[in-house]
């Protein structure tokens, strides 16, 4: 089936008031965090069939990244990051395929293929599928200016203390 490629950024915003925060920043080492410039944030793309302007279970390739992982993922190590990593086939659950979490901090598990993407409404957001096959759509946050996701947000913030809640809107770059 023939398809396309659209390309955009991942706008981050306060899911409290919808006010915009930043960019998902191309500067991923170790962890993603958020930058108010557009002209740092990180590049993606999507393949799509041709005419159509969504899809589920995507992997969103990193057209601009310097490190050597081609997708833009979770990583789970007690709860998720934001990572670089290598490509996780569609319906997967967790691999160790290699990302910038396990390259940092040792082994950890990782999916690419977890993005749910309208390019005309600007929906995006990830659903992990767990190691039983379940899908699990988890919260956004950032904490300290860092991206991260869990499954429960109210458990993370118990260790680690209040964090903002946040989306992502699809922005096609130009």
């Amino acid at each position: 089936m023939p398809s396309y490629t659209a390309k955009g950024h991942l706008l981050v915003r306060n899911a409290g008031d919808n006010s915009v925060i930043g960019y998902v920043s191309k500067n991923i080492s170790p962890v993603t965090s958020i930058t108010p410039d557009v002209v740092v944030a990180l590049t993606v793309s999507i393949t799509l069939p041709v005419g159509a302007m969504r899809g589920s279970q995507l992997n969103l390739a990193q057209v601009d990244s310097s490190n050597a992982f081609p997708s833009f993922g979770l990583a789970q190590g007690g709860y998720f990051y934001f990572s670089s990593t290598n490509d996780t086939p569609a319906g997967s659950s967790p691999q160790e395929p290699g990302n910038v979490i396990s390259d940092s901090f040792g082994a950890a598990s990782s999916e690419s293929a977890i993005w749910t993407i309208d390019i005309v409404s600007g929906t995006a957001f990830p659903i992990w599928i767990n190691s039983d096959g379940v899908t699990a759509k988890v919260q956004l946050f950032i904490d300290r200016n860092v991206l991260h996701a869990s499954g429960d947000l109210n458990a993370y913030q118990a260790v680690s203390g209040p964090v903002t809640p946040i989306t992502f809107t699809w922005v096609p770059a130009v």
